[in-house]
């Protein structure tokens, strides 16, 4: 019988087949027999097995830390943008929900100028409909332009160093901030206004009414959507309903808030006389 001394990595598959063996009987010796079918024995070093299998599982794992980088990397960007503001305006470091309006800013924006005073926070939406931010409550902004065919309104972003060119605002936000509360005081003030507003000898306007006063009564709702409105309802009830504080000389009013309403009354005396020849 004689001996030959082959390679590793020539005889991978015959390693392959003695690997069983060399594992089980735990030999520490430098260099194992292993016969074969034609009865020549081949002695296979296990140093140069050992140091060979370390290189390649050295190797595999290379690889895997290479795989795994370009995995962990991708193509995502990563921002270091952590959120801006100013006296008016936030802007988060993140994009928060979108709404189901996507790409509003591919429509039509004509200029309209209008004031938006916030009385909460109002979100702000970048172009593709993500809330990027708030308007501070308390605070006011121009609003330059609205879309045609959507209820969105945008303005230039006036915080630098960010993404964003426009900030985009829905438009129920306006009625919103226009809202205002009105007070029984308030009601006074623009009828006694109304009353001293006329040519001729002013009347006389006395804090609590005399038992000899006729009344005049209507309600009003405590809140509305701007001040318009509001003005418009104290004009018609001062001259269009049939009723006119320019026709006498001698008032009183009163004011009961009343569930979300408010009571006016109208207390007057001393017809003017010119106003019966006038009309």
């Amino acid at each position: 019988m004689k001996k030959r001394i082959v390679s590793i990595m020539a005889l991978s598959l015959v390693v392959t087949m003695g690997a069983v063996s060399l594992t089980g009987c735990g030999t520490r010796t430098k260099a194992t027999d292993i016969t074969i079918e034609d009865g020549d024995t081949i002695i296979v070093d296990e140093e140069d097995m050992e140091s060979e299998a370390k290189t390649e599982a050295e190797s595999e794992s290379d690889a895997d830390e290479i795989t795994s980088t370009e995995v962990i990397g991708g193509d995502e960007t990563v921002s270091d943008f952590t959120g801006a503001e100013n006296e008016s305006i936030v802007l988060y470091a993140e994009k928060e929900e979108q709404r189901k309006y996507l790409d509003i800013y591919d429509f039509d924006y004509l200029e309209n100028i209008r004031t938006l005073s916030a009385t909460s926070d109002i979100p702000v939406y970048d172009g593709a409909g993500f809330n990027v931010g708030h308007i501070k409550n308390g605070s006011t902004v121009e609003v330059e332009e609205m879309a045609e065919g959507i209820a969105w309104s945008r303005f230039k972003n006036p915080i630098e160093g960010t993404e964003y060119d426009y900030l985009y605002v829905m438009n129920d936000n306006f009625v919103a901030s226009n809202q205002i509360t009105v007070s029984g005081t308030d009601i006074v003030e623009k009828l006694t206004y109304n009353m001293n507003n006329r040519a001729y000898e002013l009347p006389t306007i006395l804090e609590t009414p005399t038992s000899d006063m006729e009344v005049y009564e209507f309600r009003i709702p405590a809140t509305y959507t701007n001040e318009v409105d509001f003005k418009d309802d104290i004009y018609f009830y001062s001259y269009d309903n049939g009723f006119s504080v320019g026709s006498y000389m001698t008032y009183a009013i009163e004011t009961i808030e009343d569930g979300g309403d408010i009571i006016c009354k109208i207390f007057y005396k001393d017809l003017y006389e010119d106003w019966v020849e006038n009309q």
